[in-house]
């Protein structure tokens, strides 16, 4: 196993630049409503909320601080701009610490208490007048790379699980990140952004393993690698993505003697992702600093209106969408028609029964997907267009129905063959 350098690892690892460019309500950062609330087992699992003045239940950012996973802290990783613009659109925000890597701590670790704190506050959304389904997160190097790793992963939910919180979806509305890392894939890295064997001895810290492995690596880690990289991730259900960058853009691949701040927030990790996301037709904005081969600075406030867009509205269609409070919900299936499977997504706005069924156009049941009690959340679940005994069915029209206690709607679907 690779020894874990922190000296070497922190210089360059976090961006101190937030959001001052783009901020217009310049007040001091208001004391939190809630102070370390615990929502984990670690001693770092806690966070920090700011409740936004509402009678009903309002939109929540998640912000996860940088600090290449080895430092940071909640309280000095978010800045006040970020808080009080936020607040100021009727939007709740949360700073969150997680597990920090040491010589017995890789990746998943932070990741997973990444996911855990969505959970958890989904799970409490009630008790801190939050809307469960109107989740976005934010973060800053370390903390954007778990984030946009999490908005791009599928469900990560464990139905199964003695704990109701793990039980609850881990999908979010939106991602809203600056200075981000897209992909921990040290050799793509290599290629893509910049020739430093840099890129290698720190992945190897990342990873807990040696940079011989990384250079070479067998399935299983490549397997590992691929999982904590969010562009392999990337598919067309995934919710609208913004990044930015402090740094102007430069050509690739950087030079072996680049400075590693410049490799690690490299706008390039931002516009390969959009490139991917573009083609799966999943809105994508990425903005980056003047003064290289080509300007594209954000717009002021840009990310605060991208927040209160997403969180505070609900698609009716391409090109429409409605504000609205965020209730029960049965999107129509991706793709449709679908040959080898479909995507289904529904939200619910408290917890109960759900069941979600596929009828044929005589009314028969052929395949139950969820028959089991709910968190409220969003939910997606793919169908592959066989019965409930495994056998593949004929081309044709289906519906697709979610039905709980309080709520039902029915879709159509085409399989095509």
């Amino acid at each position: 196993m690779n020894g874990f350098n922190r000296k070497k690892y922190l210089v360059g690892a976090c961006s101190f630049v937030l959001f001052s460019f783009a901020a217009v309500v310049v007040r001091a950062q208001p004391n939190p409503d809630f102070v370390n609330i615990s929502y984990g087992r670690y001693n770092l699992n806690k966070f920090d909320l700011w409740l936004a003045k509402s009678a009903k239940p309002t939109p929540v950012v998640i912000h996860f601080h940088g600090g290449g996973f080895i430092a940071g802290d909640k309280t000095t990783g978010i800045d006040a701009s970020l808080v009080n613009n936020l607040l100021a659109r009727g939007i709740a925000v949360v700073s969150a610490n997680y597990r920090l890597m040491n010589d017995t701590t890789f990746y998943p670790a932070p990741q997973r208490d990444a996911v855990r704190a969505i959970q958890f506050i989904r799970y409490n959304a009630a008790k801190y007048n939050i809307d469960p389904s109107r989740i976005g997160l934010s973060g800053g190097s370390a903390g954007a790379n778990m984030s946009v790793w999490i908005g791009l992963h599928d469900e990560m939910a464990d139905s199964n699980s003695p704990d109701p919180v793990e039980r609850l979806s881990t999908r979010v509305r939106c991602v809203g990140v600056y200075q981000a890392q897209t992909s921990n894939d040290p050799n793509w890295a290599f290629v893509k952004i910049a020739g430093t064997q840099e890129i290698y001895t720190r992945a190897a810290d990342f990873y807990g393993v040696s940079v011989a492995a990384l250079k070479t690596p067998s399935a299983a880690l490549q397997k590992l690698i691929d999982e904590a990289s969010a562009l392999t991730h990337a598919t067309a259900d995934d919710p609208p993505v913004l990044i930015w960058y402090t740094d102007k853009m430069t050509n690739v691949p950087l030079p072996a003697n680049a400075n590693w701040d410049q490799v690690i927030h490299h706008p390039r990790f931002g516009v390969y992702l959009k490139d991917v996301l573009d083609t799966l037709r999943v809105e994508t904005k990425v903005y980056w600093g003047n003064g290289g081969t080509i300007n594209n600075p954000m717009p002021p406030l840009a990310n605060i209106d991208f927040f209160e867009q997403k969180l505070k509205t609900i698609s009716t269609g391409i090109g429409h969408s409605a504000t609205e409070n965020f209730g029960y919900e049965l999107r129509p299936n991706f793709p449709n028609p679908f040959n080898a499977e479909t995507i289904i997504k529904y939200h619910l706005p408290q917890s109960g029964q759900v069941k979600l069924t596929i009828y044929d156009l005589t009314g028969k049941l052929v395949a139950i997907l969820v028959d089991e009690m709910q968190g409220a959340g969003a939910y997606k679940k793919r169908w592959d267009g066989r019965d409930k005994s495994g056998r593949a069915l004929p081309s044709g029209i289906y519906f697709y129905e979610l039905k709980t206690p309080s709520f039902a709607m029915t879709r159509k679907l085409a399989l095509v063959k």
